[in-house]
């Protein structure tokens, strides 16, 4: 993948996993070495276009239950990712939701996608009060970090 997760736009990287670990620092240089300098090994193999957000979608609504109560929630997208895939699975959910800057836009242009910074929690602070929800979530570029206001503020 690649990402700058919560990171400025110009600061992009790839986020390389091998099985469920990730490789990086000197791993990841060996990577960007052989890429360089063009000396791959020989083979073949096969590559598929899969659409994986039913299946995450599903797998996550199978493990909430939201209950009777209807909540409204504010998804701060930041931007990012993490709207494309919260706003509507928070609806599957039963949610009223409100969204906030859920078109993805690699410059950040509205804030800096980094929810554990206060100051990048304005919008969702904001919103929660002006539209009288129950909470915001919002989330950093790559959708893997959230900052989550309750009505109190």
């Amino acid at each position: 993948m690649i990402t700058g997760s919560h990171n400025p736009p110009d600061n992009n990287r790839f986020k390389v996993c091998l099985g469920k670990s990730t490789i990086y620092g000197e791993r990841i240089r060996e990577v960007r070495d052989i890429a360089f300098s063009g000396r791959f090994c020989a083979g073949s193999g096969t590559s598929q276009s899969r659409d994986v957000v039913p299946a995450y979608s599903d797998r996550i609504a199978g493990d909430i239950c939201a209950g009777a109560r209807r909540v409204k929630v504010v998804v701060d997208g930041g931007n990012g990712m993490g709207g494309i895939m919260a706003a509507p699975l928070c609806r599957r959910l039963g949610c009223e939701v409100v969204e906030l800057l859920c078109e993805p836009d690699s410059r950040f242009p509205n804030h800096h996608p980094d929810p554990t910074l206060p100051e990048n929690m304005l919008h969702a602070i904001r919103a929660v009060r002006d539209d009288g929800a129950d909470l915001a979530i919002a989330f950093d570029g790559d959708g893997d970090r959230i900052g989550v206001v309750d009505e109190t503020g």
